[in-house]
């Protein structure tokens, strides 16, 4: 009973003497995760010779319709199905690329620590405030 008792003591001070978690995200750090990304995509206007498409702007656009880029076939049904890139949505791709878009070109392998996704996207919201472009419309 003293053992258990102790064992409990012990597990509610390392919880009242760990820091919180942490809720905001942190557009910096998400700079640094993005880093993993840069092989592939860029956020710089202009930079568009990659291997990914540009997700300068991402948030909001339809996928696979970002012009003059050469998406998967998966990609491109993807956002013909109406896909568009939400934090939400970002946030499940980066999880499971192919999870969420079968096929996809997309190969790296996922974030999974929540923060480190919290971050990116935080980072991605703030390369710029774009016009929504409209894209091709779904097909039924």
């Amino acid at each position: 009973m003293i053992r258990a008792a102790a064992g409990g003591f012990v597990l509610l001070a390392a919880l009242l003497l760990s820091p919180p978690p942490r809720v905001t995200a942190d557009p910096l750090r998400g700079e640094r995760v993005f880093q993993r990304c840069y092989a592939c995509h860029s956020v710089v206007a202009g930079e568009e010779n990659l291997p990914g498409p540009s997700l300068r702007c991402v948030l909001g656009r339809q996928a696979g319709a970002l012009p003059g880029f050469a998406y998967s076939p998966a990609m491109i049904e993807a956002g013909r199905r109406g896909l568009v890139w939400t934090r939400v949505t970002l946030d499940a791709f980066v999880v499971d690329p192919q999870g969420l878009v079968p096929g996809s070109a997309m190969w790296i392998a996922a974030l999974a620590a929540v923060e480190e996704r919290r971050d990116l996207l935080d980072y991605l919201e703030q390369t710029g405030s774009c016009p929504v472009a409209p894209g091709p419309a779904p097909k039924p």
